[in-house]
């Protein structure tokens, strides 16, 4: 699959990798519609991605490359990353961008089954630059169809499940 990769200057230890919408297949990416291109910042390290993420938005949902879930979008990445970039892959962080919609997360995706998502709800962090960061399972009202199968990270009950834990922390940090 052809992608194209934008390195940021050497010292933030970031590049951006924007693949075509074709090559998702079936697989949810969380804020990302499925007639969009892709597009995903993938970070050097945990001090890259503690020292830069804020500045190059306000909205991500925020995993290890090593963590993903098991997808030929993910090797995509995975594969980008190792053949234009020195970086130690089990290292590395993978950040999607996400928007707010009337206090809720834009999840576009619609619901494709379990494994065929690029993030996984146990691992997933989603950095709020109003809110905080917090586990994505952790704060969603649907756990228990997670654990049984019936909700991954990127569907659209995702944005109803984090809606409560927004809402609720944006009164209380404003």
């Amino acid at each position: 699959m052809t992608c194209s990769i934008k390195k940021l200057p050497d010292d933030l230890g970031v590049i951006i990798i924007t693949l075509p919408k074709s090559s998702r297949g079936i697989t949810a990416v969380p804020g990302i519609g499925w007639a969009a291109d892709i597009e995903v910042l993938v970070f050097r390290d945990e001090f890259s991605l503690a020292t830069n993420l804020s500045k190059l938005g306000a909205c991500f949902a925020v995993d290890s490359l090593s963590s993903l879930g098991d997808s030929s979008l993910s090797t995509t990445i995975t594969n980008a990353v190792r053949s234009n970039t020195e970086w130690v892959i089990d290292r590395c962080y993978l950040a999607s961008p996400l928007e707010i919609m009337r206090n809720k997360y834009k999840m576009m995706s619609y619901h494709v089954g379990v494994g065929n998502c690029l993030f996984k709800c146990s691992s997933t962090a989603i950095y709020d630059s109003e809110v905080g960061t917090f586990n994505s399972l952790e704060a969603c009202v649907y756990q228990i169809d997670h654990l049984m199968g019936q909700c991954n990270l990127g569907m659209p009950k995702c944005a109803e499940g984090l809606a409560e834990y927004v809402t609720a922390n944006k009164e209380i940090t404003s």
